[in-house]
């Protein structure tokens, strides 16, 4: 049996690790290659001819848009599949623009990577050129064409690329419209397959992810009858439709119909979403946090905590954070007799001056003599 080849490129070892582990055969690939960059990345892709890239858009010395930009270039035919976060979203339309097939969210779900690799797998077998036999044969029958909607091999809906689409659609706060008409147009290229068996089919498909959309829109009971009467006219434009364009124009309309309605709306999940965060760093102040990192903790971007830590918690993360921490060196200042020093590495200042400049800052006096004011005396300072 013949293996298509794959090359996978990251710069965090434990992800190639991982990634190398995965059972590539049982979906017909060999892995050939676990690159740490780009540039590693795209000679492996030229000199193993590989079938398939599978690499991260964050990388050293070149990253994953530069990678499809040169192979795209290259007129390579590779099929490419990139890694990204929530903060990646606006190298969307770029990634469209350099053919990649698919945008996969990390952290990989090993589920997304199975169904991803039966898509490039049919997509692979439909291209590949035809055997010509070595002796005169007689002309082929004509093909029967298919009706419209006839599918012999039913195509595997994409399920989970649709609730992706369909959660950040509701939940990405620092979504624009430039970005979700980039990521529709990514999901509409993994819908492309149904229109090989006809409009009907495609119309079919999409019916299903308009019934995502509807089911996430119970969230918004505020809002239910504006969304409905979107969704319910997107309904009946495809229903009209003639052409997969102007299908696709429906469902950018919705869409847009959406982030509107989303703008304007107090959502419940977005509340918790930030007391999880509170939670986080109340319980991990002492260590370095950053807001990318309790981001990651929460599992959304750091453009949309910061969006949500204003509109929830009536600031911004770093004084949240900041004044988190006074607090904590206040207590201990009255109720230990811990020395300055230890104290600011226990609320998370490594450089002790730093945390006496920023107490004084806040308290109007130095910690030494808060200490004498209001606790355990200067004894131990």
């Amino acid at each position: 049996m013949s293996f298509y080849k794959v090359v996978i490129a990251d710069d965090e070892q434990p992800i190639r690790h991982g990634l190398s582990l995965f059972p590539w055969e049982q979906f017909g690939f060999r892995l050939v290659c676990a690159a740490p960059n780009g540039q590693a990345a795209l000679e492996a892709v030229r000199e193993q001819g590989a079938d398939l890239l599978l690499s991260d858009i964050r990388m050293p010395v070149m990253d994953g848009l530069a990678l499809a930009r040169r192979l795209y270039e290259d007129e390579n035919p590779v099929q490419i599949v990139l890694l990204t976060g929530f903060q990646d979203f606006a190298y969307a339309q770029q990634a469209i623009r350099y053919h990649v097939c698919r945008l996969l969210t990390k952290p990989l779900d090993p589920a997304d990577l199975s169904e991803c690799l039966q898509y490039v797998a049919h997509t692979l077998e439909k291209n590949r050129p035809e055997r010509k036999p070595s002796f005169s044969a007689p002309d082929p029958p004509l093909p029967i064409r298919r009706n419209a909607g006839d599918i012999s091999r039913p195509l595997p809906y994409p399920r989970r690329e649709t609730r992706s689409f369909v959660r950040t659609l509701f939940e990405e706060q620092a979504l624009t419209v430039s970005a979700t008409d980039a990521l529709l147009d990514g999901l509409l290229e993994v819908f492309s397959p149904f229109l090989e068996y006809g409009l009907s089919s495609y119309c079919r498909a999409l019916g299903s992810l308009l019934q995502e959309l509807r089911d996430q829109a119970a969230e918004f009971p505020d809002q239910a009858a504006q969304l409905e009467d979107a969704l319910r006219k997107a309904e009946d434009d495809i229903g009209k439709s003639h052409s997969a364009l102007a299908v696709n124009q429906a469902l950018r309309t919705v869409t847009h119909r959406i982030l509107q309605v989303r703008a304007v709306t107090d959502f419940e999940p977005n509340r918790i979403v930030v007391e999880k965060a509170m939670e986080y760093i109340r319980r991990n102040f002492g260590e370095p946090l950053t807001l990318e990192l309790v981001a990651d903790a929460v599992h959304i971007s750091p453009s949309y905590l910061s969006v949500l830590f204003k509109k929830y918690a009536g600031t911004n993360f770093s004084k949240y954070l900041r004044d988190y921490r006074m607090e904590q060196a206040r207590l201990l200042l009255t109720q230990t007799h811990l020395k300055v020093y230890e104290i600011a590495q226990r609320v998370g200042y490594p450089n002790s001056k730093y945390f006496i400049d920023l107490f004084k800052e806040q308290n109007r006096v130095s910690p030494h003599e808060y200490r004498i004011f209001h606790g355990t005396g200067g004894v131990f300072s």
